[in-house]
C-alpha cells in the first residue's frame, strides 16, 4: 500500500486532479503553438485519444477485480499505471517543446506580441466568466470520469 491514510489519499487525488486540470488546458495550447498547420488533425487525435484513456482503466479494472477478487492495490495500479504513461508524455513534450519553439522563433526572427497577454484576458469580465464556465466544464467530466469506474 503506497498510501498510509486518508488526508495523504486525498491530497494526492487533488493532485492527480490538478494535473488533469493543467494538462487539459494546455494540450490545445501546445497542438497550436507547434502544429499551426494541422490544428484540426491534432486536435481530433487529442480528443479521440482522451476518452480511451478515461476508459481503458475502466474497463481494465473489472476484469482484474474477476481475476484477483479482493486485490484492490492492484486495480489501484492499474489507474497508477495510466497515469504514469502520461506523465511520461508530458515528460518528453516538456523536454521538447522549449527547444522546438526557441528554434521556431530563430526561424521566423523575433516573436512579435499579437495581442493581449493571459493576465490581461484573465482580468476582464469575459474572461472571468470563461474561466468559470470552462472550470465547471472541467470539473463536471473529472467528476463524471471519477464516478465511472
Amino acid at each position: 500500500m503506497l498510501v498510509h491514510g486518508e488526508m495523504s489519499f486525498l491530497a494526492l487525488s487533488v493532485l492527480a486532479l490538478a494535473g488533469m486540470a493543467v494538462g487539459n488546458v494546455l494540450a490545445p495550447v501546445f497542438v497550436k503553438r507547434f502544429f499551426p498547420g494541422h490544428v484540426a488533425g491534432m486536435m481530433s487525435v487529442y480528443t479521440t485519444v482522451l476518452p480511451i484513456g478515461a476508459l481503458a482503466p475502466s474497463l481494465l479494472v473489472p476484469v482484474i477485480f474477476a481475476s484477483h477478487p479482493g486485490n484492490w492495490q492492484l486495480n489501484l495500479g492499474v489507474w497508477g499505471a495510466t497515469a504514469a504513461v502520461a506523465l511520461v508524455v508530458w515528460v518528453v513534450v516538456a523536454a521538447i517543446a522549449p527547444h522546438a519553439g526557441h528554434m521556431r522563433d530563430m526561424a521566423e526572427g523575433a516573436v512579435q506580441r499579437k495581442g493581449p497577454t493571459m493576465w490581461e484576458i484573465a482580468r476582464t469580465r469575459k474572461g472571468l466568466a470563461l474561466g468559470l464556465f470552462f472550470g465547471l466544464q472541467s470539473m463536471q467530466a473529472y467528476v463524471s470520469f471519477g464516478w465511472l469506474p
